[in-house]
C-alpha cells in the first residue's frame, strides 16, 4: 500500500512539474538610442511603439533574450538585445534581427521558444557579427538563422558569402 501511494504521489509531482508554465519576472529596462526626432521601434515580443528622443523604458521579461530594432524617418537602423545591450546601435543590428526574426517565426509554445533562444550564446554572436564589420552584409542570414534554429551553428558558419568567381590560368581566384 505505501509503494502505491508513494507512486501516486511520484506521478502527481511530474504531473504538476510537466504541466506547469514557465513564470518570468518582469523588469522595466530603458535603453538608448542615437540621437534623432523619431523613431519606430519593434521588439522579438511583438511590440511596436514610436519613440520620441533618445531613450525609452519597456517592461521586459527578465534575464530572457530579446531583439529591440528601431528605424527613424530617413531609414537608419539600430538594434540590440538584452539583456547584453542597453543602447540601440548599428553594429548590433544583424544580431539583433536575427533573433527577431527567428523569435517571430518560431512554431513552438512561448515558453519553449523562450527556453531555445535563451540558451543560445547571443553575446558572443554579437561580438563575431561585430567583427566581421561591413562584412556582415555579405553573410547569408537565412542560413544563420537555420542553423541556430536546429541547435547546429558553429562560429565558422558565419563568414561572407563569396561572389561568383573566375579562377584565372595563373589558379589567382578574381571576383566578377
Amino acid at each position: 500500500m505505501k509503494i502505491l501511494y508513494g507512486s501516486i504521489g511520484v506521478i502527481a509531482f511530474c504531473l504538476s512539474v510537466s504541466a506547469c508554465n514557465h513564470f518570468y519576472e518582469d523588469e522595466l529596462v530603458s535603453f538608448t538610442l542615437p540621437k534623432n526626432d523619431v523613431w519606430v521601434a519593434r521588439t522579438s515580443s511583438g511590440r511596436t511603439f514610436k519613440v520620441t528622443g533618445d531613450s525609452f523604458s519597456i517592461l521586459v521579461d527578465k534575464n530572457i533574450s530579446l531583439a529591440i530594432i528601431a528605424w527613424d524617418s530617413e531609414g537608419n537602423k539600430c538594434g540590440a538585445i538584452y539583456p547584453y545591450n542597453y543602447d540601440l546601435d548599428k553594429d548590433y543590428c544583424f544580431a539583433s534581427d536575427v533573433l527577431y526574426s527567428l523569435s517571430l517565426g518560431a512554431t513552438c509554445s512561448s515558453g519553449e521558444k523562450n527556453y531555445c533562444l535563451s540558451t543560445f550564446n547571443w553575446r558572443r554572436f554579437e561580438n563575431e557579427c561585430i567583427a566581421l564589420g561591413d562584412d556582415i552584409s555579405k553573410v547569408n542570414k537565412e542560413n544563420i538563422m537555420n542553423r541556430i534554429a536546429k541547435g547546429i551553428f558553429k562560429k565558422s558558419d558565419l563568414k561572407p558569402e563569396k561572389k561568383k568567381s573566375e579562377v584565372t590560368k595563373t589558379g589567382e581566384e578574381h571576383a566578377e
